[in-house]
């Protein structure tokens, strides 16, 4: 069984676990509610995948135009790295959050963190093996 958290900034729907629940391959799900929506889901990566488990979530949650995603993490800690990006010109929690989403579809990122008190800081832990420093900084160099 793999394990995926997200991190979102919205509310939570009283049916979406027994929703994400009856989707096969999604064994276990546990929500925490305070200041943003905490998932944790345990599936099986043989009947759905992390990209699947994301759309249904943002469908169901009718938050699919608006990014939501302040941070994820895949539960991978096989060769992980950090890097930070620590933006000097406050980010827009528009962009900073576009970004989180954006990390996420990338193959080897498997974690990210954001300050979403100010959205200027970002972290991400990534596996060496899959993605390099390099392709990092140049992601980080396409932000406005």
């Amino acid at each position: 069984m793999k394990k995926l958290t997200f991190i979102l900034e919205c509310f939570e729907h009283k049916e979406l676990k027994p929703y994400l629940l009856s989707l096969k391959g999604i064994t276990d799900v546990k929500t925490k509610n305070d200041d943003k929506l905490i998932i944790d889901i345990e599936y099986n990566e043989n009947l759905i995948i992390d990209k699947i488990i994301k759309l249904e979530i943002e469908t169901f949650l009718q938050i699919k135009k608006n990014p939501s995603l302040i941070g994820f993490d895949k539960h991978q800690d096989k060769n992980i790295e950090k890097y930070n990006i620590n933006k000097e010109n406050k980010s827009c929690e528009y962009c900073a959050k576009g970004l989180v989403d954006d990390l996420f579809e990338i193959q080897g990122i498997n974690k990210v963190t954001i300050n979403n008190d100010n959205y200027n800081d970002i972290t991400i832990y990534y596996d060496k093996n899959k993605i390099t420093e390099k392709e990092l900084k140049e992601i980080e160099n396409k932000l406005p």
